[in-house]
């Protein structure tokens, strides 16, 4: 089972702060262990790091932006956590069909993600 919705509990802002005890060991935020507030998404982020981490482990080598949004989805600062677009668009590129996208200036892919991009078109290609 990847997640538990027992524990979960819908937020009137994105900034509003939670108590209370909860998740995974391993998989928890520091912050969640602490008495005070935290930012329930914040804490969701750094579960989702931990969660990718380990189906990285099963996932092509190469596949290095998944590695690094990991390792900064981890981080034991809050702020330090990158927002879930960005996670995105770091591991797929921007989306194609959001309205942000079709306003702004294109965004080079790193040559990481080309080279996954072609190794996916190749692998459908063949099958």
């Amino acid at each position: 089972r990847i997640i538990d919705f027992v524990t979960a509990c819908q937020l009137q802002q994105a900034d509003q702060e939670i108590l209370g005890f909860c998740g995974t060991p391993g998989f928890r935020a520091p912050e969640v262990s602490r008495t005070e507030g935290y930012n329930g998404l914040q804490a969701d982020l750094f579960s989702l790091g931990k969660t990718l981490e380990a189906a990285a482990r099963s996932a092509e080598p190469s596949w290095r932006e998944l590695v690094r949004i990991c390792r900064r989805l981890s981080s034991d600062l809050p702020t330090q956590r990158p927002g879930l677009q960005e996670v995105r668009e770091a591991l797929f590129g921007p989306d194609p069909y959001s309205a942000a996208s079709t306003t702004a200036a294109p965004t080079a892919l790193s040559a990481d993600t080309q080279q996954q991009q072609q190794q996916q078109q190749q692998q459908q290609q063949q099958q």
